[in-house]
């Protein structure tokens, strides 16, 4: 998969089924509060995130944005 820079990986609340390695480029993870978004980390070639999503099947908690051009390993359970 990929995302161009400022792409929207996905959004808070959304429903959730897969997560992602980062094989190349980087990927804010940003958290609503009140009405703006906050980046809480970058994350870099190598890193995974939404694993969560594997284990609670609840709705994401955050959202992920391509900080830079990125391409992406999706893994499901199946």
């Amino acid at each position: 998969m990929n995302f161009k820079a400022a792409d929207i990986i996905f959004e808070e609340n959304d429903a959730a089924n897969e997560m992602y390695i980062i094989l190349n480029g980087r990927v804010g993870i940003h958290k609503k509060v009140k009405h703006a978004y906050k980046m809480l980390i970058e994350l870099k070639e190598g890193d995974l995130f939404g694993e969560m999503a594997l284990v609670d099947r609840k709705p994401r908690v955050a959202r992920a944005v391509a900080t830079t051009h990125v391409q992406l390993i999706p893994i499901n359970e199946h």
